[in-house]
């Protein structure tokens, strides 16, 4: 049951709108036509109530052979007057479903008195004739004051409930169709604020530098939007300062570590000298991927339309020029809207770990109407399944192969998901049934 029900907020609130404007129409409607039919009642009642009075004056200053030619004479069709002495067997009131009868015999009193013996109800044949002629028949027995009974049948419409009339349903289709195109109005008009808001989330996750919200529409949507750009404002100056801190600070170490290099030239120690500069060229490329790191949070390039096979080309042949291994496999005709610097920081990383901790790379290209996949592929050890996501955060390193002696920071696979993230993509990692580890990037044709 739960399945069929809309699952966005929008198809929810049109839905119980919707549910609940039709249930109160209905309902309204059968409200109408009960009180309609009473009333239609009540006044044939009253009519027939003046009526009957007069003629049971007439029969009660007449002598009883002589009645007959009144009961003859006030025959009607829907009106019918019989004479007899004791009165007839009729249905209890009170089985009327409709308790139409009391409804009658009340209106009647109002005419004939109170004190005046009085029968109502629904005649035995109502059922047969109901069935032919849509009328329902009621008998009214009048005793008058010799002792006697005026027995008077009184046909009346049926209650028609609900109308089966194509005019009556006509109107109300029509009335439903503007229920329905109002309510979906009205509930857009609530949550396209909403739907404006989660898109400008999840592109502020992507580009920190988005354009602000317009702070437009009624008072709790300005005041939305108005927190949501109070917020964008604040992380883009809590970026700024903290890269600026974290930039200065590694451009600030760059001047010690080369007066440490100079000095460890000048040891006579070669095997000490060795391990001064090792530790050095690793102090130096953790700022240097530091400073990357920060670059990548702060970057506030523009989209271009980039030739991703040249640029794997490229990074191609500058592995080649170092004598690395590196093959691509499949190709791509068409240029993909992204920000070049991200981008080639991102796969060029992904290429530098698949090289350095595999000995080679495979590079397979998949193109698709919806996305670009790029997986790098290569023969080493992998990752842990427990670790798969842990080796995205800054600085952390595997303990295994993986680590410090293979020259890593620990911020290659950080930078390089950032900056597929900033594409709209995802960065993923899972191990070869073979061996090895694949990286792939995923990248949206459509930004």
């Amino acid at each position: 049951m739960m399945r069929l029900l809309p699952t966005t907020l929008f198809g929810r609130m049109v839905l119980i709108l919707v549910a609940g404007l039709i249930a109160a129409q209905l309902l309204a409607t059968a409200i109408f036509f009960q009180e309609r039919d009473q009333l239609s009642l009540r006044a044939v009642s009253r009519h027939s109530g003046t009526h009957i009075v007069d003629i049971v004056k007439i029969l009660e200053r007449l002598p009883v052979g002589e009645r007959p030619i009144v009961a003859e004479a006030t025959q009607r069709p829907g009106f019918g007057l019989t004479l007899s002495a004791p009165p007839v067997d009729v249905k209890d009131a009170a089985a009327d479903p409709d308790n139409q009868a009391a409804v009658v015999a009340a209106e009647l009193r109002r005419y004939l008195g109170s004190t005046r013996e009085l029968r109502v109800a629904v005649s035995e044949d109502d059922s047969a004739e109901t069935d032919h002629s849509g009328m329902r028949k009621f008998l009214v027995q009048v005793r008058l004051q010799d002792g006697n009974w005026a027995s008077f049948t009184l046909r009346v419409n049926e209650p028609s409930g609900f109308p089966s009339s194509r005019r009556f349903w006509l109107t109300m289709l029509v009335r439903l169709v503007v229920v329905i195109l109002l309510s979906m109005l009205a509930v857009r008009l609530v949550t396209y604020p909403l739907h404006t808001l989660a898109e400008a989330a999840e592109e502020l996750g992507r580009n920190i530098h988005r354009p602000p919200l317009e702070e437009r529409g009624s008072v709790e949507v300005r005041r939305a939007a108005h927190a949501f750009n109070t917020m964008q404002a604040r992380l883009v100056q809590y970026i700024r300062e903290r890269t600026r801190i974290l930039a200065a600070v590694s451009h600030d170490l760059r001047t010690p570590i080369t007066r440490l290099r100079l000095r460890a030239a000048l040891l006579r120690d070669p095997e000490t000298q060795a391990k001064f500069a090792a530790d050095l060229q690793e102090m130096e490329a953790m700022v240097t991927a530091t400073l990357d790191f920060m670059r990548g949070l702060e970057s506030t390039e523009s989209l271009h339309p980039v030739d991703i096979m040249a640029l794997l080309e490229s990074l191609q042949a500058d592995a080649l020029e170092l004598g690395q291994r590196v093959e691509i496999q499949g190709s791509v005709t068409r240029p993909l809207m992204a920000y070049p610097q991200a981008l080639k920081r991102c796969i060029s990383n992904v290429l530098e770990n698949a090289v350095k901790y595999g000995k080679r790379a495979n590079i397979f290209v998949e193109d698709s109407e919806r996305e670009l996949r790029v997986s790098v592929c290569d023969d080493g050890p992998g990752i842990p399944e427990a670790e798969m996501e842990k080796v995205f955060e800054p600085y952390y390193r595997v303990e295994s192969s993986r680590n410090r002696v293979s020259g890593g920071t620990g911020l290659g696979l950080a930078i390089a998901r950032n900056g597929a993230r900033s594409l709209g993509g995802e960065l993923l990692l899972s191990n070869r049934r073979e061996g090895g580890l694949c990286a792939t990037v995923l990248l949206p044709r459509a930004l």
